[in-house]
């Protein structure tokens, strides 16, 4: 295993589970805004407990439901050879669960801040639910969806406890940065460790830039 393998796994974790929270999260979000949703409370609170779970305690409910022995996964297993524990596969799924709350958090405040009567216009020309949130609802919130995409990459990245608990720190595998800050702390590379973390800081400090640039931008708007 190289030095840079671990920083670039976890820029495709990331960035492979960003693109899945980025949409999935939009679309709830324009649903749950706009539409009678059965128990749609019930549904939210799913949605966001993430956000107050430990990351351990999502790691063992994504072995429990997705491992040979879980719930989903011994049918995926046995009936399709499917397997997700200890695989990339693990280490993305587990980045969307923590990083998905906060994307579906900022597009919903963000469609929910739009004006009726930019709606109201669309709905002149079309009523058709694409239409709406491609040209009233994604433009309108554009800076809400910009900070919820880089909160969301940025709580993927520094993703560690369910990522150690569901995909392993498998050197040339699964060993994202997070962990292999673990790892070489465990080993005593204190150097190699420091290096991990100062390259953290500096995307983290970029995203926070990203985060702020969006800021104020939309209260410009």
């Amino acid at each position: 295993m190289t030095f840079f393998e671990p920083i670039l796994l976890s820029i495709f974790v990331t960035a492979s589970a960003s693109f899945v929270v980025f949409f999935t999260a939009i679309i709830f979000a324009f649903l749950f805004t706009n539409y009678n949703i059965p128990v749609k409370w019930l549904w939210e609170t799913l949605f966001m407990l993430p956000i107050v779970l430990s990351p351990m305690v999502i790691g063992f409910l994504l072995v429990k439901l997705f491992g040979r022995t879980g719930l989903i996964g011994t049918f995926l297993y046995e009936q399709l050879n499917i397997s997700f524990m200890f695989t990339v596969t693990a280490a993305v799924m587990a980045a969307i669960v923590v990083a998905f709350p906060l994307m579906y958090q900022a597009a919903k405040a963000g469609f929910l801040a739009v004006p009726e009567s930019y709606v109201e216009v669309t709905k002149q020309y079309t009523n058709n639910p694409i239409d709406l949130l491609r040209y009233t609802y994604i433009p309108a919130a554009r800076y809400g969806l910009i900070s919820g995409f880089t909160l969301s990459f940025a709580r993927g990245l520094g993703e560690f406890g369910a990522t150690l608990m569901f995909a392993g720190n498998i050197p040339g595998v699964t060993l994202t940065m997070p962990t292999a800050i673990y790892t070489a702390f465990e080993k005593g590379e204190d150097l190699t460790a420091w290096m991990y973390v100062m390259i953290s800081v500096i995307i983290s400090a970029l995203f926070l830039y990203v985060l702020t640039y969006a800021d104020k931008r939309k209260h410009a708007a």
